[in-house]
């Protein structure tokens, strides 16, 4: 009882947080709309060159993907980790943290951007690659078998929902040009309100499943796509508010927010723990808050976070994942009692691998497919011209 009163009112004070930053925080020349504001980062988007992002969130995408691989191994390794740390850490819903700092990563970006279609077509082929590459090697190795449905669902899936968070993804960069034309044509101070608005319905509610709200537990129309679109409400409103807090403020709040969950939420069996909960949702801000302070720029840590989307497709392919993850710890645990070893290097040898190859593709595949584009770019182009030209004549 004494948990549930405890995150009963540690959540909404920290809505009531939000709404101190949104009210205090912003100063009174931002509450214009970017559409009137000259100097807004909108049009400075479109004037400035490209330029070489900062490693500090390169790091924070590389760390998130190690962290998935590791609730991965910690839910499909039960019978190892069920009751150890790594169960009581990462066996629980606290994994699903690093899904919320991606969608968070991507909208502080794509908020300044045009999406184009050549980056959407881009990541389809990239897990279509990858979906059907593996599941081919995986029926001739016998891990997995032939069939109409199989083939069908590889073959196409980001519409079978081979992998989940690819599927929203797309689904969230083919909504990001309506999403970014309504955001900015907000003020600074109704972004936010909207934002902390959003985050009440898409975490608050959800988390007190029983206690507070009964029925209403699980709001109308949820689904991923949807939290996907309130993380990148909030992440837009990080980039254009230009919201900095210090790490020194930061760190102290995520490390007790982490602890708060690992330790208490258990214990509370009707509050929801999932990508929803706002626990997990909190403590994906203030990641990726703390790692933003970061202002540093390194070439190799660049390269490997372009990989994380490839890694992520090879370890999680239903195909083989399951497999890979139990053959590899089958061997380690043959050499040592420690899960803790274990389990630490089979993380970081799936990643390695999987980053290598991913790698390679990115330098042979990849470059091969972008030529492809390209010429079939330039035959449209050269085919609404000539159409120009015989409707002009």
């Amino acid at each position: 009882m004494y948990s549930f009163i405890f995150f009963l009112f540690t959540s909404p004070l920290i809505i009531l947080g939000l709404f101190y930053i949104v009210f205090k925080k912003i100063p009174v020349e931002n509450s214009q709309t970017y559409g009137e504001n000259k100097t807004n980062s909108t049009i400075q988007v479109e004037t400035l060159k490209p330029k070489v992002r900062d490693s500090g969130i390169e790091i924070l995408r590389i760390f998130m993907m190690l962290w998935i691989i590791g609730y991965h191994m910690a839910t499909r390794n039960l019978e190892i980790f069920e009751g150890t740390a790594v169960d009581r850490i990462l066996g629980t819903k606290i994994g699903l943290i690093a899904d919320n700092v991606f969608v968070i990563i991507s909208a502080y970006f794509m908020i300044t951007k045009k999406i184009t279609a050549k980056k959407i077509i881009s990541l389809v082929v990239e897990t279509f690659f990858y979906s059907s590459i593996i599941y081919i090697i995986a029926v001739i190795l016998g891990i997995d078998t032939w069939s109409i449905k199989g083939i069908t669902t590889h073959i196409f899936p980001t519409y079978n929902m081979v992998y989940w968070f690819i599927s929203c993804y797309v689904m969230l960069m083919l909504a990001s040009p309506m999403l970014n034309k309504f955001i900015n044509s907000l003020s600074i101070k109704k972004l936010g309100i909207i934002c902390v608005c959003l985050l009440f319905y898409d975490t608050i509610i959800s988390s007190y499943k029983y206690y507070i709200v009964g029925f209403l537990s699980t709001p109308p129309f949820y689904s991923q796509i949807v939290h996907f679109v309130v993380l990148y409400f909030c992440g837009a409103y990080i980039r254009l508010s230009n919201l900095k807090i210090s790490n020194w403020i930061l760190i102290p709040i995520a490390m007790f927010v982490i602890i708060n969950e690992i330790v208490i939420i258990p214990i509370i069996e009707n509050v929801q723990n999932d990508i929803f909960s706002f626990y997990n949702v909190f403590i994906a801000f203030m990641l990726f808050l703390i790692f933003n302070n970061f202002h540093f720029k390194n070439k190799f840590i660049n390269a490997v976070s372009t990989t994380v989307f490839g890694v992520y497709l090879i370890h999680e392919h239903n195909s083989i994942c399951n497999y890979i993850h139990k053959a590899i710890m089958g061997v380690l645990i043959k050499f040592t009692n420690n899960s803790w070893v274990v389990y630490l290097i089979t993380i970081l040898f799936i990643f390695v691998v999987a980053s290598l190859i991913d790698f390679v593709r990115q330098k042979t595949l990849h470059k091969l497919f972008l030529k492809f584009y390209e010429k079939c770019e330039k035959l449209v182009k050269k085919g609404k011209t000539e159409e120009i030209i015989k409707t002009t004549s």
